[in-house]
Protein backbone atom coordinates (compact mmCIF):
# COMPACT_ATOMS: atom_id res chain seq x y z
CA UNK A 1 0.00 0.00 0.00
CA UNK A 2 2.79 2.16 0.66
CA UNK A 3 4.04 2.08 -3.16
CA UNK A 4 0.61 2.87 -4.22
CA UNK A 5 0.15 5.96 -2.18
CA UNK A 6 3.59 6.84 -3.19
CA UNK A 7 2.97 6.28 -6.76
CA UNK A 8 -0.49 8.46 -6.08
CA UNK A 9 0.90 10.93 -4.62
CA UNK A 10 4.22 10.78 -7.47
CA UNK A 11 1.59 11.00 -10.69
CA UNK A 12 0.80 13.51 -13.57
CA UNK A 13 -2.32 14.52 -12.23
CA UNK A 14 -1.43 15.32 -8.64
CA UNK A 15 1.64 17.13 -9.84
CA UNK A 16 -0.72 19.68 -11.90
CA UNK A 17 -2.26 20.39 -8.23
CA UNK A 18 -0.74 23.66 -6.62
CA UNK A 19 -2.58 26.47 -4.78
CA UNK A 20 -3.00 29.23 -2.09
CA UNK A 21 -5.87 28.52 -0.12
CA UNK A 22 -5.92 31.44 2.78
CA UNK A 23 -3.20 31.01 4.68
CA UNK A 24 -2.47 27.55 3.30
CA UNK A 25 -0.14 26.46 0.43
CA UNK A 26 -0.15 23.10 -1.26
CA UNK A 27 2.60 23.00 -3.70
CA UNK A 28 3.64 19.80 -6.46
CA UNK A 29 6.60 19.72 -5.22
CA UNK A 30 4.67 19.23 -1.60
CA UNK A 31 2.92 16.13 -2.84
CA UNK A 32 6.05 14.78 -3.78
CA UNK A 33 8.24 15.21 -0.70
CA UNK A 34 4.93 13.34 1.27
CA UNK A 35 5.26 10.47 -1.45
CA UNK A 36 9.17 10.50 -0.43
CA UNK A 37 8.61 10.58 3.31
CA UNK A 38 5.85 7.59 2.68
CA UNK A 39 8.28 5.62 0.72
CA UNK A 40 11.05 6.08 3.50
CA UNK A 41 8.93 5.21 6.14
CA UNK A 42 9.43 8.63 7.16
CA UNK A 43 5.31 8.69 7.39
CA UNK A 44 3.90 5.54 8.00
CA UNK A 45 0.48 4.01 6.35
CA UNK A 46 -1.07 2.07 8.44
CA UNK A 47 -4.81 0.41 9.14
CA UNK A 48 -6.82 0.64 11.71
CA UNK A 49 -10.67 0.52 11.31
CA UNK A 50 -11.28 1.36 15.34
CA UNK A 51 -9.27 4.99 15.29
CA UNK A 52 -11.39 5.56 12.19
CA UNK A 53 -14.47 4.19 13.68
CA UNK A 54 -14.52 7.01 16.42
CA UNK A 55 -14.73 9.59 13.76
CA UNK A 56 -17.03 7.80 11.00
CA UNK A 57 -13.99 8.03 7.97
CA UNK A 58 -12.62 6.12 5.73
CA UNK A 59 -9.08 7.57 5.96
CA UNK A 60 -7.21 10.02 8.24
CA UNK A 61 -3.98 11.91 8.96
CA UNK A 62 -2.76 11.60 12.48
CA UNK A 63 -0.20 14.02 13.18
CA UNK A 64 0.82 12.59 16.15
CA UNK A 65 1.78 9.28 14.77
CA UNK A 66 3.25 10.77 11.56
CA UNK A 67 0.89 8.62 9.80
CA UNK A 68 -1.92 7.93 7.24
CA UNK A 69 -4.76 5.67 8.88
CA UNK A 70 -7.20 4.24 6.52
CA UNK A 71 -10.08 1.57 7.94
CA UNK A 72 -8.95 -0.86 5.25
CA UNK A 73 -6.79 -1.37 2.68
CA UNK A 74 -7.65 0.44 0.11
CA UNK A 75 -7.88 -0.12 -3.77
CA UNK A 76 -5.75 2.28 -5.33
CA UNK A 77 -5.04 2.18 -8.90
CA UNK A 78 -6.78 1.79 -12.03
CA UNK A 79 -9.81 3.41 -13.32
CA UNK A 80 -13.03 2.18 -11.23
CA UNK A 81 -15.15 4.91 -9.71
CA UNK A 82 -14.22 3.00 -6.10
CA UNK A 83 -10.82 3.14 -6.97
CA UNK A 84 -10.78 6.86 -8.13
CA UNK A 85 -12.45 7.69 -4.91
CA UNK A 86 -10.05 5.89 -2.63
CA UNK A 87 -7.05 8.19 -4.47
CA UNK A 88 -8.85 11.18 -3.22
CA UNK A 89 -9.12 10.24 -0.14
CA UNK A 90 -5.41 9.60 -0.40
CA UNK A 91 -5.01 13.16 -2.09
CA UNK A 92 -7.24 15.06 0.86
CA UNK A 93 -5.21 13.77 3.32
CA UNK A 94 -1.97 14.31 1.85
CA UNK A 95 -2.74 18.11 2.67
CA UNK A 96 -3.10 17.37 5.79
CA UNK A 97 0.61 15.80 5.70
CA UNK A 98 1.97 18.84 3.72
CA UNK A 99 0.24 21.31 6.54
CA UNK A 100 2.31 18.85 9.47
CA UNK A 101 5.54 19.31 7.17
CA UNK A 102 5.37 22.71 7.17
CA UNK A 103 4.16 23.18 11.54
CA UNK A 104 1.29 24.96 10.45
CA UNK A 105 -1.01 26.36 12.77
CA UNK A 106 -3.71 26.39 11.03
CA UNK A 107 -7.47 26.92 11.65
CA UNK A 108 -9.97 23.40 10.62
CA UNK A 109 -12.15 24.92 8.44
CA UNK A 110 -9.08 26.48 5.85
CA UNK A 111 -6.82 23.55 6.42
CA UNK A 112 -10.08 21.24 5.49
CA UNK A 113 -10.88 23.33 2.88
CA UNK A 114 -7.35 23.28 1.27
CA UNK A 115 -7.79 19.21 1.42
CA UNK A 116 -11.40 19.46 -0.32
CA UNK A 117 -9.57 21.63 -3.22
CA UNK A 118 -6.98 19.21 -3.61
CA UNK A 119 -9.24 16.39 -3.55
CA UNK A 120 -11.73 17.90 -6.06
CA UNK A 121 -8.98 19.34 -8.39
CA UNK A 122 -7.57 15.43 -8.44
CA UNK A 123 -11.06 14.83 -9.49
CA UNK A 124 -10.95 17.06 -11.92
CA UNK A 125 -7.59 15.79 -13.48
CA UNK A 126 -8.99 12.58 -13.24
CA UNK A 127 -12.53 13.23 -15.06
CA UNK A 128 -14.55 12.04 -12.39
CA UNK A 129 -15.92 15.16 -12.05
CA UNK A 130 -18.51 16.54 -14.99
CA UNK A 131 -20.16 20.13 -14.20
CA UNK A 132 -22.35 20.11 -17.49
CA UNK A 133 -23.58 17.28 -15.38
CA UNK A 134 -27.04 17.68 -13.31
CA UNK A 135 -26.39 14.87 -10.93
CA UNK A 136 -23.80 16.16 -8.50
CA UNK A 137 -25.87 17.35 -5.83
CA UNK A 138 -26.66 21.10 -5.69
CA UNK A 139 -25.16 21.72 -2.29
CA UNK A 140 -21.43 20.63 -3.84
CA UNK A 141 -21.89 22.51 -6.92
CA UNK A 142 -20.05 25.86 -5.02
CA UNK A 143 -17.03 23.59 -4.20
CA UNK A 144 -16.80 22.37 -7.49
CA UNK A 145 -17.20 25.03 -9.12
CA UNK A 146 -14.69 27.07 -6.90
CA UNK A 147 -11.86 24.65 -7.97
CA UNK A 148 -12.66 24.08 -11.37
CA UNK A 149 -12.10 27.97 -12.13
CA UNK A 150 -9.06 27.89 -10.04
CA UNK A 151 -7.51 24.72 -12.15
CA UNK A 152 -8.39 26.78 -15.04
CA UNK A 153 -6.45 29.57 -14.24
CA UNK A 154 -3.73 26.84 -13.47
CA UNK A 155 -3.87 25.82 -17.10
CA UNK A 156 -3.50 29.05 -17.93
CA UNK A 157 -0.47 29.03 -16.64
CA UNK A 158 -1.00 30.78 -13.09
CA UNK A 159 0.86 28.13 -10.52
CA UNK A 160 0.21 28.27 -7.76
CA UNK A 161 -3.04 29.70 -8.12
CA UNK A 162 -4.27 31.56 -5.20
CA UNK A 163 -7.66 31.05 -4.41
CA UNK A 164 -9.90 34.33 -4.52
CA UNK A 165 -12.00 35.70 -1.61
CA UNK A 166 -14.95 34.07 -2.99
CA UNK A 167 -13.54 30.87 -3.94
CA UNK A 168 -12.47 31.02 -0.49
CA UNK A 169 -16.01 32.16 1.15
CA UNK A 170 -18.07 29.00 -1.26
CA UNK A 171 -15.24 25.95 -0.33
CA UNK A 172 -15.32 27.17 3.40
CA UNK A 173 -18.97 26.87 2.73
CA UNK A 174 -19.14 23.54 1.59
CA UNK A 175 -16.56 22.61 4.71
CA UNK A 176 -19.51 24.10 7.08
CA UNK A 177 -21.80 22.14 6.01
CA UNK A 178 -20.10 18.82 6.97
CA UNK A 179 -20.90 18.39 10.30
CA UNK A 180 -17.96 17.20 12.31
CA UNK A 181 -15.88 20.50 10.87
CA UNK A 182 -18.41 23.48 12.33
CA UNK A 183 -16.77 23.74 16.09
CA UNK A 184 -14.33 26.40 15.27
CA UNK A 185 -10.90 24.84 15.91
CA UNK A 186 -7.10 25.18 14.89
CA UNK A 187 -5.11 21.96 13.83
CA UNK A 188 -1.56 23.09 15.33
CA UNK A 189 1.01 20.60 13.66
CA UNK A 190 3.83 19.77 15.17
CA UNK A 191 6.36 19.10 11.64
CA UNK A 192 7.93 15.61 10.60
Amino acid sequence: MKTAIASLLSSTEVSRISFVFGPVSVLSHDFAAVATAVRSGDLAVEIDPGFLGAIDGTAAYDQDLNAFVFSSALQLGGDSLTSIGMSAFVVHEAVHAISDRKAAAVSIQMDEGAAYVATVWYMLERGVVDLSNSDAPEADRPLLEAVDAMRKRALDGTVPVSATDSEVKAVVGYVLNQPRYRTPGVYEYNGW
